[in-house]
This record gives C-alpha cells, structure tokens and sequence, in this order.
C-alpha cells in the first residue's frame, strides 16, 4: 500500500459511515483502525489527517440540485442518484446532509416556505404594513410562479401528498395567517374567499389548464388585490414584524 493519499483515502471511508472524530474528525474506535492500517512511515499527526479530510457536500448544494431535477425533469426523475449527480457529489456526499429521499423534499419543502414567507414579508411592507397590506401580501405569494417553478411545485405537492406529515408546519403558518385575518377583519369570510381564489388561479397553473388569457388573468389578479382594500379595517396589522415560522417547526428537515 502507498504512503501517498492513504491517509485520505481511509479517513473518507469513515466519514462515510458517518464517525466523528478527536484530532481528524474520528472517534477512537475509527481513529485506532486508521493508525492500524497506516503504512510504515506514515504521517499520523491530527493535524495532518485533518487537512486531508474532504470536505462535506454542500447541503444548499444538494438542495439547489434537487429543485433543477424537479423543474427539469419532473417528480418521477427526483431519485438521489439523479440529485448528486446534478449536485456533482457522491450518493454518500448526498446520504451525508439527507438519510434518504424523504429527508431531502422535507428540507425543500422547509426552504420553499422560507422563501415564501420571505417574499410575503417584502411585499406586506411595501404595501405599507397594514391590514390590507396584509392579505394582499398573501395573494401575491400565493400566485407567485417565478419564484416557485411550476415543476419544482408539483414535485412538493405529490410529496406532501404521499407523506403528508411533511404539511404539518405549512398547517401552523396557514393558521397563523386566519388567526391574523380574523384580527384584522370585520368579514373574515370575505376575506378567505379572496385567498380561495388566489388558490384557484395557482392551482389551475400547476394543472396547466387557464380557460383565461393572460389579461384575463391580470384583470382577475387586479380585482382580488382592490377587494382587498375594501375589506380592510384599516388598523395596523399584528403581521409586523411576524416571521411566520420558528425552527422547532423543521426539526423533521433536519434529521
């Protein structure tokens, strides 16, 4: 066996059966079987095993590769193997931040509500922070197809579909939202009609079946977005300042 890249080379296969380590990111039971199979002459030092260790895949990586496969190809190609090679890393590199399958769409599933509460947070400012603010700010997240891609949203859907613990933070932050609208409006139903339609229009996106033009669409976009400046109140709505989900609730994208 050659000196040259032993250390590497050994140290990579324990990181893959996931160890952890004292001087190079070993425990000791690890750390002895490497020092037992080192070649004669080999540099041992943490240090020098340390330097030698790959780095991880980079989770938001993987992540970034996962949403191409599903914009790109569909739900049906999303497979681990697919994503690491999209990723450029190895099914151990992917298995390392995601145990398996449905660990990856839970933490996509968490992202994508992230980048959802993001971006109604941006608008509910920019609408000035009050109650209609408010709901406008959920209509337009809602019918928001730049920002989520019709192939990666259809993807999230059919895994919370067949996995359906994975909607149960997207349930909290839907309450928190009618828990709001009721604060903040004198006809909450009225309210909820309007984000039923904005559903609607989203929905009929995904399924790719629009019996409307596009000005149609605007028009249609116009009007819930006007309607819902005549049902507000006009008090300051409790969402300033309202992030919309905490970290406990995204344990499960963890794991």
């Amino acid at each position: 066996m050659e000196t040259k890249g032993w250390a590497y080379r050994s140290a990579r296969k324990v990181v893959a059966d996931g160890k952890e380590c004292q001087g190079a990111g070993l425990d000791k039971a690890a750390w002895d079987r490497l020092i037992q199979n080192r070649p004669n002459g080999a540099d041992t030092s943490p240090g020098k095993l340390r330097n030698k260790m790959p780095r991880p895949s980079n989770r938001e990586q993987i992540l970034d590769a996962a949403e191409k496969v599903a914009v790109d190809s569909g739900a049906a190609h999303l497979t681990l193997d697919a994503v690491a090679a999209a990723a450029k890393v190895s099914k151990g590199g992917l298995l390392y931040h995601f145990k398996d399958k449905d660990a990856m769409l839970a933490a996509l599933v968490e992202r994508y509500m992230v980048r959802c509460n993001d971006k109604r947070m941006e608008d509910f400012h920019a609408m000035g922070g009050d109650a209609s603010a408010q709901l406008k700010s959920q209509i337009t997240t809602i019918c928001d197809d730049k920002g989520m891609p019709r192939g990666l949203h259809q993807t999230l859907l059919i895994a919370c579909a067949n996995t359906p613990a994975m909607m149960d933070p997207l349930r909290k932050v839907a309450q928190l939202n009618m828990d709001n609208i009721r604060k903040n409006f004198k006809h909450p139903e009225q309210a909820l009609t309007l984000l039923l339609a904005a559903h609607g229009l989203r929905f009929l996106d995904l399924l790719q079946f629009q019996p409307f033009s596009v000005e149609e669409r605007k028009t249609v976009m116009r009007y819930l977005l006007d309607t819902s400046d005549a049902l507000a109140t006009g008090g300051r709505s409790t969402l300033d300042g309202y992030t919309g989900m905490t970290k406990p609730s995204f344990k499960s994208a963890r794991k």
